[in-house]
């Protein structure tokens, strides 16, 4: 049986979790033991004076609870002025996978003193959370998560979530997530690996486009996304324009769909009644993917738009095929209204790699005529060449 003395000096220390702590002053009761192959054990209880975190000093911490070489059970608070919360419960990392069953109530985190937020002046951060689930990461989280009255703060912006329920099951045969709040619902079901969704992209595009070269990274996938996603945002309003400063995209926003990285599939419906930004104004926006055998068939749409201000476009629309190294794209709008604004722009994509086996891009505009505010304008037959030292065009030419 140990016990140590109540004042102990300043030594390093580490956690769980290892975050970036320095010295620390305590004043602690510790009972306990370290067995034959150096495993600890002890109930530990008292003040933590002062506590060094990203250099910042965190006063006025108690803790009592039971801990482990690798798990902590029991109560901690802290009562710092830049940092007021609560922890009761259990983490535990003992075994393969961690075990997390807790309550925390964060009253106050200065994001910015605590040296977490390096680029904003404010940012403060308040939280009710309650967790029942093992796990390290979305793939394999089994359990509940419940966040209450979650409230942050950043410079002038402020985003308020008054509840969220997150329920997941994972297991070798079927992946399910569930979201529930006030602010965006989410169910996807299916078999997921959310670290390699970036590499089924990858290898999406690269099934169309083999000759391309993508900006993408050159890992091996070593398992495969097949699911589908129905997300809602409810109050995109407020989500929107705290990520993006200028941001205003009208609720409600709906993405649903289904991916499939064995068989190279994608299928996907979004809308968005209106979306603002700075000058730009876009409504009733639609967004849709296909695929019909070996072909990517790719629709963006918009009821109307204003460009800049002053441009105004009305039934505009994106219209996509790939397939095999080739893209077919034809943008059409057409307004009802006076002046006449219309047109159609139609070219063709061809990809290719040369002897070096380096890509090569041509991109071949057809002969389009457009209106705008009445007056005719005509495009030319012309040619757009890419290769990885130049880009070169031949004959372009638009005229009234």
């Amino acid at each position: 049986m140990i016990r140590r003395p109540p004042r102990s000096t300043l030594f390093p220390y580490t956690t769980l979790f290892r975050p970036p702590l320095g010295a620390v002053s305590l004043e602690i009761k510790v009972n306990g033991s370290r067995s034959e192959n150096n495993r600890f054990n002890a109930m530990i209880a008292g003040n933590i004076d002062s506590l060094y975190f990203n250099n910042y000093r965190i006063d006025s911490i108690y803790v009592n609870g039971q801990a482990r070489d690798r798990s902590f059970e029991g109560e901690l608070k802290v009562q710092d002025d830049n940092l007021k919360m609560d922890f009761a419960g259990k983490a535990d990392f003992e075994g393969e996978i961690p075990v997390f069953n807790f309550t925390s109530t964060v009253e106050k985190a200065n994001l910015v003193i605590l040296g977490l937020e390096k680029e904003r002046k404010v940012a403060d951060l308040s939280l009710k959370v309650g967790a029942n689930f093992s796990g390290d990461r979305i793939d394999n989280i089994n359990g509940q998560i419940d966040i209450q009255n979650f409230k942050f703060v950043r410079d002038a912006k402020t985003l308020e979530i008054h509840d969220l329920m997150l329920n997941t099951s994972n297991s070798a045969e079927k992946n399910n997530i569930t979201l529930r709040s006030d602010i965006a619902d989410a169910n996807i079901n299916g078999k997921y690996l959310f670290g390699e969704l970036d590499l089924t992209i990858r290898d999406y595009l690269q099934h169309f486009l083999p000759s391309a070269k993508l900006p993408f990274s050159d890992r091996i996938s070593t398992g495969k996304n097949a699911f589908k996603f129905d997300i809602r945002l409810k109050k995109s309003e407020e989500l929107g324009s705290f990520l993006i400063p200028g941001l205003i995209a009208k609720s409600p926003i709906v993405l649903t769909g289904s991916i499939d990285s064995e068989k190279k599939t994608l299928a996907l419906d979004g809308n968005i009644d209106e979306l603002l930004f700075n000058q730009y104004q876009v409504r009733g926006l639609t967004i849709n993917s296909r695929n019909i055998g070996d072909k990517w068939l790719m629709r963006i749409g918009a009821n109307d738009a204003l460009l800049g201000g002053s441009l105004a476009v009305e039934n505009f629309s994106v219209n996509n095929t790939l397939v095999r190294d080739s893209l077919t794209t034809a943008f059409t709008w057409n307004n009802n209204s006076v002046p006449t604004s219309s047109g159609r722009v139609d070219f063709l994509g061809v990809f290719s790699r040369n002897i070096e086996g380096k890509s090569l891009a041509d991109f071949y505009l057809r002969p389009s005529k457009i209106w705008l505010t009445d007056s005719l304008w005509q495009i030319e037959k012309s040619h757009l060449h890419i290769d990885t030292t130049s880009i070169a065009i031949d004959n372009f030419s638009i005229h009234h």
